[in-house]
């Protein structure tokens, strides 16, 4: 059985981890899809890892990212621009690192079979799904930048394999019955 540490009434704090060490390790629980998000600043193609990417409506179709305010891709991300969310599939780990690395930016999309929206926006054609968006909204919230993107086009591949992240690694799924 598994319990909540909480500290006790005379616990030295000094002794305590710290919350944010706690939390980091806590959301290392939190198991979550694997995205290559893609964009351009000034024609050059930008590229992060991220797992901080979920749906936010179907109606209009739109899906919530969260870059790092220090990334270049976020720097380059304002309203009505546009990005690519490419949900990986279970093989595309290595391309994962890659994007998830100190690696110039142009390095980053070498090696893999990118194609091009008619607006330039880089996508991966054997991703699980590539979501084309436009910037709709933002929200500065401590280290990071949540965006809004209003999906345009939307490209799927089969069969459903993602790639998943948890605990410090890539993992696959597998149907529990």
């Amino acid at each position: 059985m598994s319990e909540i540490a909480t500290p006790s009434a005379n616990a030295n704090a000094s002794a305590m981890p710290a919350l944010a060490d706690e939390f980091r390790l806590a959301m290392r629980r939190l198991a979550g899809g694997v995205c290559i998000i893609t964009g351009l600043a000034d024609g050059t193609r930008l590229g992060i890892t991220a797992t901080a990417v979920c749906s936010l409506s179907a109606d209009p179709p739109s899906l919530l990212v969260c870059i790092n305010q220090r990334s270049s891709l976020c720097a380059a991300l304002a309203p009505g621009r546009a990005f690519c969310i490419n949900v990986l599939n279970g093989d595309q780990a290595d391309i994962a690192s890659s994007f998830g690395s100190n690696r110039a930016q142009p390095e980053r999309f070498l090696g893999n079979d990118w194609r091009c929206f008619d607006d330039g926006i880089p996508y991966l054609p054997d991703a699980q799904c590539s979501i084309r968006c436009c910037v709709d909204g933002m929200i500065d919230y401590g280290s990071h930048r949540i965006f809004i993107g209003k999906a345009g086009a939307i490209h799927i591949s089969d069969p459903f394999h993602p790639l998943v992240y948890g605990n410090g690694a890539y993992h696959h799924l597998h149907p529990v019955t």
